[in-house]
């Protein structure tokens, strides 16, 4: 029996996308960003999706669907990119947009209270279902995640510090499966799901808790000095990685931990003696970048051992990026500059002229394009051309 929300189209969009054959030619007009190029790195292109816009990119990465406000927007990359569709049906501002793991359908959660799913190619809703019947007193969910396999789609309801677990196929005809969480002194900030949706690891201001789908916990809940600053799992789901501050001789620290993901089991600990700002973990789940007041230092995210380089910086990188090949690491300060080092040496590549207010990087084509996204609703591209 096909899904509810089935439509020949989302079957099998990758072959009828009209187009996907144009967007293939665009990334293969450009080679994968290595040293030997990044000083032909040139802006391709900069789309504007809207102030605070929701940003997903598609499986293939051609596509990118942003929420302003009710409505969503579909562009294709390319130079320049095109506009393909706009989704309306939401009555209030979207939280949330996740792509099935195929590219179709495209599925958005909003504070209207629904989950709708839309086909990205022709613009129609398949669905919409009323969540608040499910939910215990949540006015909407405030994210959407389909699992690898697309058989099953999540949704957080953060005013309910719970996790709803759907069946994807028959969404709309059987209720979801709940998965709660009590033991915390506040209400549950968010809930991340490991890249092979086996572990959940839960964050309550400075309390963390590992957790299975059979919602057995895997640790003794750690209690940090402050609050979690940021958490993200190895793309393998092996391990953990949590950036907190401890209280390490009397002193406040700031620390990244790794845990044993299927266990709970404390691994390692990095701490510094500044203020840590964030990190990011290589496609290898090895290589850890990590960004502090004084500049960048890599470590084995696995044994917790600082290899070389150090990279010394004047001014504070915010956000930071790894090549999928791992042999390059983009960092953005508040002033928009993207720098571009070489991990092995830590040599300074090249520098590109962003600007200010930059929520994310990330590598995009199999690296042969960066991106950087803005807080303000710009996607900016860089490519080389020889």
């Amino acid at each position: 029996m096909p899904p509810l929300w089935y439509s020949p189209k989302t079957q099998k969009l990758r072959p009828k996308h009209k187009h996907l054959k144009f967007l293939n030619r665009f990334f293969d007009e450009f080679p994968i960003i290595d040293s030997s190029n990044v000083k032909n790195l040139q802006s391709l292109d900069s789309i504007y999706l809207g102030q605070d816009a929701r940003i997903v990119w598609s499986p293939d990465e051609n596509t990118v669907a942003a929420a302003a406000v009710n409505d969503i927007h579909l562009y294709e990359l390319g130079s320049p990119a095109r506009a393909l569709q706009v989704l309306i049906g939401h009555t209030e501002p979207v939280n949330s947009l996740a792509f099935f793991p195929n590219g179709a359908p495209l599925a958005s959660v909003a504070q209207d209270g629904t989950l709708r799913l839309w086909d990205p190619v022709s613009g129609s809703e398949l669905l919409s279902l009323d969540l608040i019947p499910f939910f215990n007193f949540a006015p909407w969910a405030d994210w959407v995640s389909f699992s690898p396999d697309g058989t099953q789609l999540a949704t957080f309801a953060g005013q309910d510090s719970t996790l709803y677990i759907w069946d994807a196929i028959n969404l709309g005809n059987t209720p979801p499966r709940a998965i709660p969480w009590f033991d915390h002194a506040g209400p549950i900030a968010n809930v991340t799901i490991s890249p092979d949706w086996q572990t959940l690891a839960w964050v309550s201001r400075g309390t963390l808790q590992l957790m299975d789908f059979t919602t057995t916990p895997l640790m003794e809940p750690p209690q940090f000095a402050d609050f979690i600053s940021q958490i993200e799992f190895t793309p393998n789901s092996q391990t953990l990685l949590v950036l907190a501050a401890e209280t390490i001789h009397g002193q406040y620290t700031s620390v990244v931990i790794s845990y044993d993901a299927r266990t709970g089991t404390r691994l390692h600990t990095i701490a510094f003696d500044e203020f840590a700002r964030n990190f990011v973990v290589g496609p290898d789940g090895q290589t850890l970048a990590i960004s502090s007041d004084s500049g960048i230092t890599f470590w084995n995210a696995v044994t917790g051992k600082e290899p070389a380089p150090f990279i010394s910086l004047a001014s504070i990188a915010q956000i930071l990026a790894i090549s999928p090949d791992g042999s390059i690491l983009s960092s953005a300060n508040d002033r928009g500059d993207i720098n571009l080092f070489a991990i092995d040496s830590g040599t300074l590549l090249g520098t590109l002229p962003g600007d200010p207010g930059i929520n994310r990087l990330t590598f995009r084509g199999e690296g042969k394009v960066l991106v950087a996204e803005y807080f303000d609703g710009k996607i900016q591209v860089w490519g080389v051309k020889e």
